[in-house]
């Protein structure tokens, strides 16, 4: 709110310029039906006051970061920030998940498993550690963006062990969901990285094929450890269910078609107040927690569902181009790496809210803003090489085209 009113400030002043495009319309226009939705909605004036809340922090991540971090350099201090606030929480929760779980066995030497021990308290700076793994998930492929500038080994190195840190982070305080996505999205960054990568994972997957195929034969007649056993037992379990999600989505649905087209309003309040005429089965709870896009459709109804959809739509034309053009610049990582993030936690987002939090929702949307703001500063750096070029073709005899 404080960097919202300084803008705005500076902007009368004419210290600071406003960029608009169509991915920007399409946030405001969902800003827009978010308000719209919570005027009448049947919680009352407090949904109106979350609804402002939840627009100030969308367009504060958003618009803020598009507008104020405008080039190359800011991008790279906003994403190393990130980076290492990431790397700093996962250390945390790595030492509070061993320091709670040793104290707790000294208490009760029966308990076995890590996950039975103290397993709420291993992210105490967060809600939980699911909201952790929708950070994790948010800024995880920056670490693979930046490993790949590192030209020693050392750097690579320290990129790796922050890697490690992060993954170890999650498998000990959240639920396998984010193990796999963090996977996915690895993989996905790679790929679109380089088709080098293509090659190298093909290569790779012959012989881990092989083992995985023979592993089951090697525990049971030569008794090496069982890993999925150990994994599965040390990791908490996922406490999603899919048979409350489906109760979840109907009454969503029910609530919308019945005459709700324009959305129920944000926050807790109106799905309190209108959930009980649709199903006695499931609480808010379990819509806000059941997934994302449900959340959408209370809070905006069917047309702003619509103008976020279309806005990730732009993100993704956008960034392909980008990426075309791109010929493999140091900062074409970055951009993949938020391209990524974005992308991977919508499709958690099917399965889980990754809004629940509303410090993860405002790391979400200045994601958003980062990307946008990057591919902005690689079109600006492209177009300029391209004047270059040609104002020097245009003064000389001899045209001379210098190959990066």
């Amino acid at each position: 709110l404080i960097t919202s009113v300084s803008y705005l400030c500076k902007l009368v002043q004419r210290r600071r310029s406003i960029s608009l495009s169509p991915e920007i319309s399409m946030v405001f226009l969902f800003c827009a039906f978010i308000l719209a939705a919570s005027i009448f909605a049947a919680g009352g004036s407090a949904v109106m006051w979350d609804a402002v809340c939840y627009v100030v922090i969308i367009l504060g991540g958003f618009f803020l970061t598009y507008n104020l971090v405008t080039s190359q350099k800011g991008i790279k201090i906003c994403t190393k920030t990130m980076m290492l606030t990431l790397t700093i929480c996962a250390t945390v929760g790595i030492w509070n998940g061993f320091y709670n779980g040793i104290s707790h066995r000294l208490s009760d030497p029966v308990t076995e498993h890590l996950s039975e021990m103290s397993a709420v308290d291993i992210m105490a700076m967060f809600d939980s550690g699911w909201v952790f793994g929708i950070m994790a998930v948010l800024i995880f492929p920056l670490i693979f963006a930046y490993t790949t500038r590192r030209r020693n080994a050392k750097g690579v190195a320290v990129m790796m062990i922050a890697c490690l840190v992060v993954i170890v982070a999650c498998w000990m305080c959240t639920r396998y969901e984010i193990v796999v996505a963090l996977l996915i999205e690895s993989i996905v960054f790679w790929l679109l990285y380089s088709h080098k990568s293509l090659t190298a994972i093909i290569i790779a997957a012959i012989p881990v094929s092989i083992v995985v195929l023979l592993y089951p034969y090697a525990v049971s007649n030569w008794h090496w450890p069982d890993i999925a056993r150990i994994l599965t037992e040390y990791m908490p379990a996922s406490s999603q269910n899919s048979a409350v999600n489906t109760e979840s989505a109907n009454a969503v649905f029910a609530m919308i078609f019945n005459g709700n087209i324009f959305g129920i309003g944000a926050g807790d309040q109106a799905i309190r107040a209108m959930l009980p005429a649709y199903s006695n089965a499931v609480s808010y709870a379990d819509v806000y927690s059941s997934s994302v896009w449900l959340q959408i459709l209370c809070w905006s109804g069917i047309f702003g569902f619509v103008s976020f959809i279309v806005f990730i739509g732009f993100i993704v034309k956008r960034s392909f181009r980008c990426f075309a053009r791109s010929n493999g610049n140091n900062y074409q990582g970055i951009g993949i790496a938020l391209f990524c993030a974005i992308i991977f936690s919508l499709i958690l987002g099917l399965v889980a809210n990754i809004w629940l939090n509303e410090g993860m929702m405002y790391l979400f949307w200045i994601n958003a803003g980062l990307l946008l703001s990057h591919i902005r500063s690689a079109d600006n750096e492209r177009d300029k090489r391209t004047a270059e070029f040609a104002s020097c073709t245009d003064s000389s005899d001899t045209e001379i085209i210098f190959y990066k």
